[in-house]
Order: C-alpha cells, then sequence, then structure tokens
C-alpha cells in the first residue's frame, strides 16, 4: 500500500529546510537541491510541492508574514474588548521585534530576504512583501485602537521597529528586549495621547 503523506506538512517541513539554511548560510545557499538536502528529500519531491525555485522562496516568506500575522491577530479580541488599549498594543507591536528565539530567527530571515534582493532582482518581490506586511500589520493594529492620524504614526512606528529589529540582529546587546519594549512604549504613548 502506498504511503500517504500530508501535502501541508511536507509543505512545512520544506520551508523548515529553507528557514534552516538561510539562518546558517543565507539566501543564496537556499538552492533547490540543497533544501531537498537538508530536508532528506530528493529534488523532485521537493518540486512535487512547490512549481520552482521562486515559488519556494515566496511561500517561505509568506510563512514568516502569516506566523506574525496570526500571533498579533490572537491579540485582537482583546483589543476589542479591554478598555486600556495601551498594554494589548504593545503586546501587539512587540511581536514584530526579535524579542525571542523565535522571533529572532523570523527577523534574521526576513533582513536576509531583504538585503540579498540588493544584488538579486527575483527577490526583490519578496523583499517588498516582507517591507509591506509589517506596514499592513501595523495600520490594522492602530486601526483597531482606533488611533487618528494612522499613516504617519504607522511609519513612525515601522521605522522604529525596523531599526529596532535590525540592530537586535546584527549588533545585539544584552538588554535588547526590556530597551525596545521601552522605546516602543514611549512612542505609543505619544501616539495613544493623540487619540
Amino acid at each position: 500500500m502506498p504511503k500517504i503523506v500530508d501535502a501541508d506538512l511536507r509543505r512545512h517541513h520544506i520551508v523548515e529546510a529553507v528557514f534552516r539554511l538561510i539562518l546558517r548560510e543565507g539566501v543564496p545557499s537556499a538552492s533547490l537541491r540543497k533544501v531537498a538536502d537538508e530536508a532528506g528529500l530528493n529534488v523532485g519531491s521537493v518540486r512535487h510541492y512547490f512549481a520552482n525555485h521562486e515559488d519556494l522562496l515566496t511561500s517561505a516568506a509568506q510563512t514568516i508574514v502569516d506566523r506574525i500575522s496570526a500571533r498579533i491577530e490572537a491579540h485582537l479580541p482583546r483589543l476589542r474588548s479591554e478598555p486600556d488599549k495601551r498594554p494589548i498594543v504593545e503586546d501587539m507591536l512587540a511581536e514584530l521585534l526579535p524579542l525571542d528565539a523565535r522571533r529572532r530567527d523570523e527577523s534574521t530571515i526576513a533582513f536576509a530576504f531583504v538585503c540579498q534582493s540588493r544584488w538579486d532582482p527575483q527577490l526583490r518581490p519578496l523583499a517588498e512583501q516582507l517591507l509591506r506586511g509589517p506596514r499592513q500589520l501595523v495600520r490594522r493594529i492602530l486601526d483597531a485602537a482606533q488611533v487618528r492620524d494612522r499613516d504617519d504614526h504607522v511609519e513612525r512606528l515601522c521605522a522604529l521597529i525596523d531599526g529596532l529589529a535590525f540592530k537586535a540582529i546584527y549588533v545585539p546587546t544584552a538588554d535588547d528586549a526590556s530597551g525596545h519594549l521601552r522605546l516602543i512604549g514611549k512612542q505609543l504613548d505619544h501616539i495613544l495621547s493623540d487619540r
């Protein structure tokens, strides 16, 4: 009897192999052959689940956006029901910062795609997606918190988050998490006082 394979589980397994390669060696290392080796599969199996290399990388980038989105959306019921929005908004924005190993890996992978797109034009749509995704999420957070003048606040918050994430990945220090949350908190105090 042929073995039944869960397609979603197999795709997840392959995308996780892409992530491990990028974290260890950078985006150029995530060739179909190396991904297949990392996943313990043959190249034909990878091609069965992903049309080509671009499809594989696009799926990997989308997985990062989807994971962050799901964590942020998990906070939405609290944001809608609790009167004090500030701690909830802070928790939501913290999902975009590399404050633990999982979020650090996600940020590292996203930055790797963005940086590599400078030399690889095929990666530019992925880089744009990874830059656009957090802005859309921050906009949704501020919309749910009923913040006025969202456009300016979105850009300021995203610039702060991007800078903090970049520093945490490339120039890490021991107080990153508390320092980052303090800076986000100060920006939120300004934004939410203007509601």
